[in-house]
């Protein structure tokens, strides 16, 4: 009955599967190492479209492990991805839209930025990992997952052979095309690129506060409904709520590897771990310190790797990875699972209706690369925001309130209100508006062009270090004062310019949900955005509106 909900679900939204000629998977015999949500967005988008897959997992079932805290998926990825595998309807259903709620302190606690998200907002909703794990496991066939199946050997019985693949657990299969979704710990890596991943400079620990709201109603306030960034002296604390009441707790450093023994943090005994972890954030508001205080006795050291920014290497015709194992990176853009799931759902799509995989392959990985360097820049930008001195991003929004204030603004409740124009004039005209009409509707002038407006661009270059700090250590290199000035305010206008790009793209899919754009694509509607967010702020400003 699941199965066929699905497909009617998907059939109204305009995603009905489409079973295609061409690669016989059957025959084939596709593997794809790794059960996480890559791998199994992977297999779902594949079986929706008719061809046959196995998925290999590790684990020894499902329940085996904590599988994480919250994700918030991105509306060009993740979101994307579920829609291609027909679980758009089943995913909003258990999307937290109040997790999106986003609180940043300084070290004494003041807030510095606060956002609420409107009940209906679906930018980038929250959702638990375990639930989004059971959900696309419980759309593929019975059998799909085989689990306890620790990959241990890989090897191809020669060229254009399929592949041998051995497992921890004794069995033994064949593959003709294989799919590494086994995480940065990859074991089908290897067979692509000697690529290893490296140390980024920052370890966090993991910890957390059960049942907050009815054992420690404080700790939920600070928190909030969503995430809480408390940021300072190369150091942090990030809080992220989940679906159960629980508040996991990352409490992060930026130091050398394996430098918790320097800080005489050494997870031992949770008594004394806390009292150490509790040390290193002396002077800072109680609220902050109050976490540490409050959270569970398991305290687990969890070091920040990264893949290369930029790696690629040459297309092979029958093997290929996806996710943290073609490109792991640091989590302070928040892409890992969405790249992992765009990678799966595209990988799929490419696949189906292909004579021969070597085509498909070399471009998915084409697009792959060029979106995980991008994004791994991203995130390396956001670790220098974070982790710095007094925090960039704290220190851009001490220096940069006003600004920040109006960019608040025109990332919600203008946005909104543009749409909700849009589709009045829409409705009054009892039709769907063009483009053109929709600008003209809203006073743009026929013939006036506007330059991309960004606001990050209007802020003031960060300021200096205030605090001299000689070198920093960051992974295996060090920086000067001057460097980490420079890479923090690329940081900050980086953050702003992704804050603004996904603003847009989300009015973009309101705008064409509500039927306002009807011609042109994403690219057409964000020039259209651009325009639109130009005349508002002119408006805003008192400034006369075309």
């Amino acid at each position: 009955m699941r199965q066929v909900s699905v497909q009617c679900q998907a059939a109204v939204l305009g995603h009905e599967p489409v079973a295609k000629g061409g690669l016989d998977t059957a025959k084939l015999g596709v593997a794809i190492i790794g059960g996480g949500v890559g791998g199994l967005t992977c297999a779902r988008v594949m079986q929706w479209h008719g061809l046959e897959v196995t998925v290999y997992e590790r684990e020894p079932s499902r329940e085996s492990r904590d599988q994480g805290g919250v994700l918030d998926l991105h509306p060009e990825s993740g979101q994307w991805a579920l829609i291609q595998a027909g679980l758009e309807a089943e995913f909003r259903a258990m999307a937290r839209c109040e997790g999106q709620d986003l609180r940043i302190l300084d070290k004494q606690g003041t807030a510095l930025w606060e956002e609420v998200s409107p009940a209906d907002l679906m930018e980038r909703p929250e959702v638990d990992r375990p639930a989004l794990r059971a959900l696309l496991v419980d759309s593929l066939q019975p059998g799909t997952v085989m689990w306890g199946h620790q990959l241990v050997s890989i090897q191809q019985t020669g060229e254009g052979e399929p592949y041998r693949l051995g497992f921890a657990n004794g069995a033994s299969m064949t593959a003709g095309l294989v799919v590494g979704a086994d995480g940065v710990r990859s074991s089908v890596r290897p067979l692509l690129t000697d690529a290893q991943p490296a140390y980024s400079g920052v370890s966090f620990i993991e910890t957390g506060v059960s049942d907050a709201d009815r054992l420690h109603p404080e700790i939920a306030g600070t928190v909030g409904r969503g995430s809480l960034f408390a940021l300072g002296d190369y150091k942090g604390i990030i809080a992220q709520r989940n679906s159960t009441g629980y508040i996991r707790i990352y409490v992060a450093f930026r130091m050398p590897q394996d430098g918790f023994a320097n800080l005489g943090i050494t997870f031992g005994h949770p008594a004394a771990t806390r009292a150490a972890v509790l040390a290193q954030f002396e002077g800072w508001g109680q609220d902050i310190t109050d976490l540490i205080k409050a959270c569970n006795d398991s305290f687990i050291p969890r070091p920040i790797t990264a893949m290369p920014v930029g790696l690629s290497w040459p297309s092979q015709p029958s093997i290929t990875l996806l996710g943290d194992a073609a490109h792991q990176m640091s989590p302070f853009a928040g892409a890992g699972a969405n790249l992992a799931m765009q990678d799966g759902a595209e990988l799929a799509l490419e696949l189906i209706g292909a004579p021969d995989p070597a085509a498909a392959i070399a471009h998915y990985e084409a697009k792959m690369f060029s979106r995980a360097e991008q994004e791994a820049r991203q995130s390396a930008d956001g670790l220098d925001m974070c982790m710095s001195h007094d925090g960039a991003v704290v220190r851009s929004l001490k220096n940069t309130t006003k600004a920040i204030t109006a960019a608040g603004s025109v990332f919600a409740s203008n946005l909104r209100g543009l749409a909700t124009s849009l589709t009045r004039q829409a409705d009054i005209n009892h039709r769907s508006l063009t483009l053109e009409e929709a600008a003209q509707q809203l006073g743009r002038q026929e013939g006036q062009r506007h330059e991309k407006v960004v606001l990050a661009r209007e802020l003031p270059e960060v300021v200096a270090v205030r605090k001299p700090v000689g070198d920093i250590e960051h992974g295996a290199s060090k920086f000067t004062e001057d460097e980490i000035k420079e890479r923090q305010s690329k940081a900050v206008r980086s953050w702003m310019e992704q804050r603004m790009g996904r603003e847009k793209v989300a009015l973009v899919q309101i705008l064409q949900q509500h039927n306002v754009i009807v011609r042109g694509g994403q690219e057409e509607g964000l020039k259209l955005v651009d325009a639109l967010l130009h005349w508002k702020a002119q408006g805003d400003e008192g400034d006369q509106r075309p």
